[in-house]
């Protein structure tokens, strides 16, 4: 585990693609829950990134069956007792003539290796695959005029729009990504894979998944905006900018944003600028009460409501608004209309910046 001081400038983004720290959330060994516990005492104001952090990667991840160390073991050790069991034989035949003691000793180890062999492909739930080349590609480009369904072999789901194009492997080979390249418009919603996160290049950024649904305007020509939208989940957006797009992923990181629901990203392939906004019309959780009624009701409260409903982070004075109330009718309203009528009552303004609403 490497040293304190170099999780001390960390940010939520940071935690969630950090290997060592997604391993923690995911395995909960007690060596690494001891040594996250003394990093939060010793840096405290790092726990709340730490514990956003820890949701976000759970609300990503599907559970999947791994075997344990200990299983690992007793799985070998059971292959080698049997295989030299089999090999063995009474002292006095030591001086057996070795062309028969050979063959069974390599009988013995590949059968162990084999075994080993097929605990990795049991452990990693994945098929050895030879490397991709170019002829297991495939390029789709819809000129039909109305959108396009694709399936990927993960079971991704692509809806390509009209003049757009999207380049794809057959079958996603045994590595560390799911890759594909888009031109164009399309939607995406992504099969969770917590081992293998999903990349597409599109106009000079990489937009890194686990497992969400959002939409990439990625237009051919550099004098127009990309931009990345997302619907659920959570989001990486890297500008490639003059690196190679793995550099950007797994070293450099330069620029990096992350994004949740109801926000986007802006990239500006000419100045290699990439910013953080809210999307044009936030759309409430489904899971949001239609009738939003509200009698002398604290103003914190309904505040946290908004959060709630639209994913969105509000960033506001509790002193100043501790013992302010409000008695309206939200329903039927959009966010910002809410936000409007908010704001009127405690004589407030708000503004969004970097996808935050900062009440003024």
């Amino acid at each position: 585990m490497e040293d304190f001081q170099n999780y001390r400038h960390y940010k939520t983004q940071d935690f969630v693609w950090d290997d060592a720290f997604r391993s923690w959330v995911l395995e909960s060994k007690p060596e690494d829950t001891l040594y996250w516990t003394q990093f939060m005492v010793q840096f405290p104001d790092r726990e709340a990134e730490i514990n956003l952090a820890k949701d976000i990667i759970l609300r990503m991840t599907v559970n999947e069956p791994v075997l344990s160390e200990t299983e690992i073991h007793d799985i070998t050790e059971r292959v080698m007792q049997k295989t030299s069991s089999s090999a063995s034989r009474p002292k006095n035949t030591a001086r057996a003539s070795w062309k028969t003691s050979v063959p069974i000793g390599i009988a013995a180890l590949a059968f162990a290796v084999a075994i080993v062999l097929l605990i990795h492909i049991m452990q990693t739930g994945k098929h050895t695959t030879s490397q991709l080349t170019e002829s297991t590609f495939t390029t789709k480009t819809n000129s039909s005029g109305h959108p396009m369904e694709i399936i990927l072999a993960d079971q991704s789901k692509i809806i390509l729009e009209n003049e757009s194009s999207i380049r794809y492997p057959q079958a996603f080979a045994d590595n560390d990504f799911r890759e594909v390249h888009l031109t164009g418009n399309a939607f995406f919603e992504v099969a969770k894979d917590a081992s293998r996160p999903f990349l597409v290049y599109s106009n000079g950024i990489v937009t890194k998944v686990l497992g969400t649904s959002f939409r990439i305007h990625a237009p051919k020509s550099d004098d127009e905006r990309s931009i990345v939208e997302v619907v659920s989940g959570v989001v990486a957006v890297y500008p490639v900018g003059d690196h190679k797009p793995q550099e950007v992923i797994t070293k450099n990181r330069v620029g990096e944003v992350i994004l949740t629901r109801n926000q986007k990203a802006e990239y500006s392939k000419t100045r290699n600028n990439l910013v953080t906004v809210l999307v044009d019309d936030p759309i409430p959780a489904v899971t949001t009460r239609a009738t939003q009624r509200f009698v002398n009701h604290p103003i914190l409260d309904i505040l946290d409501v908004l959060k709630s409903d639209y994913g969105i982070d509000i960033i506001h004075d509790d002193h100043l608004l501790v013992n302010r109330t409000l008695t309206a009718d939200l329903s039927g309203l959009t966010m910002y209309q809410k936000l409007d009528v908010i704001c009127q009552a405690i004589n407030a303004s708000y503004e969004v910046i970097d996808g935050k609403i900062i009440i003024l």
